[in-house]
């Protein structure tokens, strides 16, 4: 079994997908070291920015890490609206 895990985060990540979102994220939760591709998300919802957050601390209270992808202009706008407005800083801007 590997310690790395990529995920492929969908177009819309919203209340309606938030179930499937959780899944895939707990599914997740005993790796080292978690990539999420984030180019192709369009829609964002505070759901889903929760549903990352709270996975992201989750990981950390593991000693393991969350590495974002190519993340979006939606869903970077998205953290900033929520009061983010600098939590992609330094990822991997694609």
């Amino acid at each position: 079994m590997s310690d790395e895990a990529t995920i492929v985060l969908a177009e819309s990540l919203n209340i309606q997908h938030a179930a499937a979102l959780f899944d895939e994220l707990n599914q997740n939760t005993d790796k080292k070291s978690v990539t999420l591709q984030a180019d192709q998300v369009k829609q964002v919802d505070t759901s889903a920015i929760q549903l990352l957050f709270t996975f992201e601390q989750a990981l950390k209270k593991q000693n393991a890490s969350l590495c974002w992808s190519s993340p979006s202009t939606e869903l970077k706008k998205a953290f900033e609206l929520v009061g983010l407005p600098d939590y992609f800083k330094g990822e991997d801007n694609g």
